[in-house]
């Protein structure tokens, strides 16, 4: 094999993998801000809940665990019924509760009038949900991120070391053409899983991330 293909080619496949890596972090940064941003408001409206339904936000004021703000919430949830009047609350708590949804309400896109006993119900539950969702949407993210990178690195990786001994690959014979074909393949497979993550991940919004989870 010639030697100049030999050195193009290990030389390109590291460019063309790192510039998009890069691409892709840029959009995984954006996708996760957008998330982060939506967890933290989600965080704010459930501690005003917890606030409601339990007359104590201390314990949570200072909480940013997810998972110490949902389980509580979960318990207070499971409390509530929408079959029964004020969702089986004293009626000063639901007031206080639908109040607060009120309050909240007024910032989202989706209409929840009128409040209704069986509305209250669902904005609570949604609003568990989108918290939920936020989290394992970044979840996956993040271990999408983690799979195309390793792969990467491994690319990248194979690649430096072939151009380190190049000398000694060509100047014993060894099968280079073979070696060429299989990290060009290995490459463009990491390229191609690169690309379906970033798709994977525009697509990861709403509660398609919590729907994902259930039925798995």
């Amino acid at each position: 094999m010639d030697s100049n293909f030999w050195f193009y080619t290990l030389s390109a496949i590291p460019q063309t993998v790192a510039s998009l890596i890069a691409l892709s972090a840029t959009f995984v940064v954006f996708k996760l801000n957008t998330i982060d941003s939506n967890i933290n408001t989600d965080i704010y409206h459930i501690k005003i809940f917890l606030n409601v339904l339990n007359n104590n936000f201390e314990p949570y004021i200072r909480r940013k665990n997810i998972k110490e703000i949902l389980q509580p919430l979960k318990k207070e949830i499971e409390k509530l019924d929408s079959k029964k009047k004020f969702l089986g609350l004293e009626e000063i708590v639901f007031n206080n509760l639908t109040s607060a949804c009120r309050y909240i309400i007024s910032g989202e896109r989706v209409t929840w009038y009128p409040l209704s006993e069986q509305n209250l119900y669902k904005f609570v539950k949604y609003k568990y949900d989108s918290l939920l969702d936020g989290d394992l949407s970044k979840q996956k993210i993040l271990d999408s991120l983690k799979k195309v990178l390793i792969l990467s690195a491994i690319s990248v990786t194979s690649c430096l070391f072939l151009l380190l001994n190049s000398q000694i690959f060509i100047s014993k014979n060894y099968s280079t053409t073979f070696i060429i074909y299989f990290l060009s393949i290995f490459s463009i497979l990491s390229i191609i899983y690169t690309i379906y993550s970033i798709f994977k991940i525009s697509r990861t919004d709403g509660i398609s991330a919590l729907i994902d989870e259930k039925r798995e």
